[in-house]
């Protein structure tokens, strides 16, 4: 935000949008939303990072293993 921690008069401002107001779409953190990641749990993500390189890992191999089948 443009006008946060700007100082007006000698005084610093600090800036507060109440979204719970303005916006449908938002959530407080406590039911899953707010605004940023700061606090999103990060093992899911890892597991399917994780899933994803083994999935492409045996693909790769199933290739290898066709081409060796393949007559030339």
């Amino acid at each position: 935000m443009k006008g946060d921690n700007r100082k007006i008069d000698g005084v610093r401002v600090l800036v507060d949008r109440e979204l719970g107001r303005t916006r449908k779409d938002w959530l407080p953190r406590r039911l899953g939303g707010g605004k940023g990641d700061a606090r999103r749990n990060r093992d899911e993500e890892q597991i399917l990072k994780t899933m994803s390189r083994e999935i492409e890992k045996e693909l790769r191999e199933e290739k290898v293993k066709q081409e060796e089948k393949a007559p030339e």
